[in-house]
């Protein structure tokens, strides 16, 4: 009779183990599939910035985090796509990032950076939950993810404070990787 009981109790645990990492897993791949489309509104963000400013500089500052978005898009698809989720681009962030793309690009570029400030701030709040919240095979990946927004954080309180030589070291510096 114990024999059975400690049985159906073993049973029931790992039916609920089972059930929690299912759970886990599909906040996980909420949060991953979160990520990819704020990835997808930030590459539509810089593409239009870049192609509607009309400082040559500006351009290729756009273009060149554009770049950095796109690395990170592909990256986030490959582990939804390696743990069979897939994703897919929405429009509705693709359009979206396009009208704020086209908004950055002509304010001042002052204003624009301080716009994008507060944007890469809200995502940094974001990516540090996520890799606190990431399972731990995939910890090294979320903290790749999280030095995007870093690189795009140190790009933007470079230019704020006139060091515009090197405001995209750290973007380059991924970009390479």
């Amino acid at each position: 009779m114990l024999h059975q009981l400690l049985y159906a109790v073993g049973t029931l645990a790992a039916y609920a183990m089972k059930e929690l990492m299912n759970m886990t897993n599909q906040a996980y791949r909420k949060r991953l599939n979160r990520l990819f489309q704020g990835e997808v509104f930030g590459e539509a963000a810089y593409l239009m910035a870049a192609r509607c400013t009309g400082c040559p500089q500006r351009r290729h500052k756009w273009d060149t985090l554009r770049k950095l978005e796109t690395q990170t898009k592909i990256q986030l698809h490959a582990v939804l796509f390696q743990n069979g989720w897939g994703a897919n681009e929405q429009t509705r962030y693709k359009f979206l990032g396009c009208a704020v793309g086209m908004f950055a690009a002509i304010l001042p570029w002052r204003l624009s950076l301080k716009f994008l400030e507060l944007i890469v701030c809200t995502g940094l709040k974001t990516l540090d939950r996520f890799v606190n919240r990431a399972p731990s095979d995939e910890k090294e990946f979320a903290e790749s993810v999280l030095d995007h927004e870093r690189a795009q954080y140190e790009f933007v309180q470079r230019e704020l404070h006139g060091d515009e030589k090197s405001s995209l070291d750290q973007v380059l510096i991924l970009l390479k990787t």
